[in-house]
């Protein structure tokens, strides 16, 4: 995946989960570094979450 996927991806998460704004900076840090395999594994698991704690406990199971 190309740095630009990465970025949709972020995009897309902070848009739905308003990373900036409730869970911080370290969040968008710790998706930004995820392999491509997890990065692929998250946007699938995206479909599931119901809320930012959805991603706050993938990134912990899986960063």
């Amino acid at each position: 995946m190309s740095d630009s996927g990465v970025v949709i991806r972020v995009e897309r998460l902070d848009k739905k989960y308003s990373l900036h704004h409730e869970q911080g900076e370290p969040t968008t840090a710790q998706i930004q570094a995820l392999p491509v395999e997890k990065l692929e594994a998250l946007a699938d698991a995206l479909l599931d979450f119901q809320g930012p704690a959805n991603l706050a406990a993938w990134l912990a199971a899986n960063a």
